[in-house]
Parts: C-alpha cells; sequence; structure tokens
C-alpha cells in the first residue's frame, strides 16, 4: 500500500470517528433536553398545591409569571429534544457509483471530504439543539427561583 493511500485511508477513518462524536453529542443533547422535561414535568406538579396557599392577587401575578415560563421552557426543552437533521454515512446510490469509477486513493479523499461535510451540517444542527437546551434549562432555573419566592411568601404569611 502506498504512503498517499495509507494517509488516505487514515482520512476516511478521521472522518468516521468525527461523525461518530457529533451523533454522540446528538444523543447527549436529546437524553439532557428529556432530563429536562421530566424533571420540569415533576417539579411543576408537586409545587403547584402551594400556589393555592397564596392570596389572590400573588397567585395571579405568580402563576402568570410561572406558566409563561414554564411554557418558554418546554417550547426549547422540546425543540432540543426534536429530532432534525441527522446526517448518517453520506453514501447514496449516485455517489456510491461515482466513487466505484474513481481510482482507490481520489474515492478515498472523496469519501472523507463528504463524511466531513456531513459531520459539519450535524455540529450545525448539534449548536441550534444546544442554544435551545441552553435556554430550557436557564428557564427552568427562573422558575425554580419563583417559585422558592412563593415559597418563603408562604413561609412568612403563616409566621
Amino acid at each position: 500500500m502506498s504512503e498517499a493511500s495509507s494517509q488516505a485511508k487514515w482520512l476516511c477513518e478521521i472522518a468516521l470517528k468525527r461523525l461518530e462524536a457529533v451523533h454522540r453529542d446528538f444523543d447527549m443533547i436529546n437524553a439532557r433536553a428529556g432530563i429536562v422535561i421530566g424533571f420540569a414535568g415533576l417539579f411543576n406538579s408537586l409545587l403547584l398545591p402551594s400556589w393555592q396557599k397564596l392570596c389572590p392577587a400573588i397567585k395571579v401575578w405568580s402563576g402568570t409569571a410561572w406558566i409563561l415560563i414554564a411554557l418558554f421552557m418546554l417550547y426549547n426543552a422540546f425543540s432540543a429534544y426534536q429530532v432534525t437533521q441527522v446526517e448518517s454515512i453520506p453514501l447514496r446510490v449516485d455517489a456510491f457509483k461515482r466513487l466505484h469509477n474513481m481510482e482507490d486513493e481520489d474515492a478515498r479523499y472523496q469519501f472523507a471530504s463528504n463524511v466531513i461535510d456531513a459531520s459539519d451540517r450535524m455540529s450545525a444542527t448539534n449548536m441550534k439543539k444546544a442554544g435551545c437546551l441552553k435556554t430550557a434549562i436557564l428557564s427552568l432555573s427562573i422558575q425554580i427561583f419563583l417559585s422558592l419566592i412563593v415559597i418563603i411568601v408562604i413561609i412568612v404569611g403563616n409566621l
């Protein structure tokens, strides 16, 4: 095997490992978004009874803010969880025929280039999903903070 052919093989292996890493990132973002959605559901269901103990004016104000933040958080968490534009190894029939007719080394370089392009597109998708997840986590944090304020108001009101 020539040095150039060995290098082309090595580049293909690296490109495929990069695509695998991007897929792991995609799965990790989905898993974390699912955890945020689950935690938010549990948190909200446990905290709803506390709102009934507030006076009507505070209940309306804080409840409205809490619901709006919860909806915003869920929208972003589900946007992060949504499966879109998953890139796989880019080897459709037409590309396979083209690569089959090329010299070994040229075919490997072309394949590696196609895999890197797919990885770049998948990375861009992951960045969007990660941004939505970050916003969902921030919204959930604000919701938790607002809930703590409500709990403090309830405790102080009962003193």
